[in-house]
């Protein structure tokens, strides 16, 4: 009994010794995120010349032939500090062209003084930027797939590892990839036109 009756006591006496309450520690933390994957254009325009029924990409003119290097491909960059597993490029697209059938979307390029629409393939490829080329021409190319989905771009080197990365866009098409409508002309009519190409990173 006597021991209960010490121990009793003893905590008593330990409680009295106590303290006040202190007030609550408040602290803030700031977190700082920094850009991780970032796509910058560097050549902002591409051009084309249409002069024979042939299916070229970015000729100057078509008749010539397909055009892998030069200033008249359009050319984004990506920096990043981590694997960026693709590059996804969108578009306007239909269905509906001529040829080679109706079921196929291509991308749509409005002419700026007609507003007639002509068909484009998009295609995006890994860019040299020291050498002004696409590494084995047309075969390195990712070309759209006739869809109506983006294009996506996770070859020939993906993932996109630390560092910078250069990639090239354009279009192939030919003269009569017109639509399949009565107010559209059977060939495209002379004319510039125009397609927007949107990059954008998928990450995983």
């Amino acid at each position: 009994m006597k021991k209960i009756a010490a121990g009793a006591t003893t905590l008593v006496a330990l409680g009295m010794a106590l303290p006040a309450a202190a007030e609550d520690a408040v602290v803030d933390i700031d977190v700082t995120v920094e850009e991780i994957a970032v796509l910058d254009v560097i050549t902002p325009q591409g051009s084309m010349v249409i002069d024979d029924d042939s299916d070229t990409f970015m000729g100057k003119p078509s008749s010539e032939g397909s055009v892998f290097s030069g200033s008249d491909l359009a050319v984004i960059r990506l920096s990043t500090n981590y694997e960026v597993n693709a590059i996804q490029v969108d578009f306007d697209r239909q269905s509906g062209f001529r040829q080679p059938d109706s079921a196929t979307y291509f991308g749509v390029a409005k002419g700026n003084n007609t507003d007639n629409t002509l068909g484009v393939w998009p295609q995006i490829a890994n860019w040299d930027i020291e050498n002004q080329d696409i590494p084995g021409g047309g075969g390195a190319m990712t070309s759209h797939g006739g869809d109506d989905q983006p294009l996506t771009h996770n070859n020939n080197g993906a993932p996109f590892g630390n560092g910078e990365h250069y990639f090239a866009l354009g279009v192939s098409t030919n003269w009569d990839r017109t639509l399949d409508d009565d107010d559209e002309p059977l060939f495209a009519a002379p004319d510039t036109y125009n397609i927007e190409l949107t990059a954008t990173v998928v990450p995983d």
